[in-house]
């Protein structure tokens, strides 16, 4: 019984593993999910019209071009803790930054900066 037993808590274990990982998240999508968020949030200062910090967010493109200052680390695929996107609209304990993300308020939902963590973390796809 003791066997059986284990066997079960092994088997139960494995399958809470596989089904709690935040890997597993659902894809985001740049068009339809962090494309939005920029539109309604960043782009008055971060455009190709009013480009703040020589930034512009109005565009897959221009996002992973970068800018002058951060041409390789604004968008690290795969890394969202190392991209200096993520870190400016988190602005955790963590980051290098000293200043956080929509710069006049209110800062994103907790959701839209999850969103932007997963999609990063994702590959940070133009999908």
């Amino acid at each position: 019984m003791t066997e059986k037993y284990l066997t079960g808590m092994l088997l139960l274990s494995l399958l809470l593993l596989t089904t709690c990982d935040d890997t597993d998240n659902e894809p985001v999508s740049f068009q339809e999910q962090i494309l939005p968020i920029f539109m309604t949030r960043c782009i008055s200062c971060h455009s190709s019209d009013a480009s703040f910090g020589n930034l512009d967010l109005s565009s897959y493109e221009s996002l992973m071009s970068g800018n002058n200052d951060h041409p390789d680390n604004l968008v690290v695929p795969g890394y969202p803790d190392q991209s200096l996107l993520y870190e400016a609209v988190a602005n955790n304990e963590q980051t290098v930054l000293d200043y956080r993300m929509p710069k006049d308020g209110p800062y994103l939902s907790e959701v839209d900066i999850q969103s932007i963590y997963d999609w990063i973390y994702q590959g940070a796809k133009d999908n």
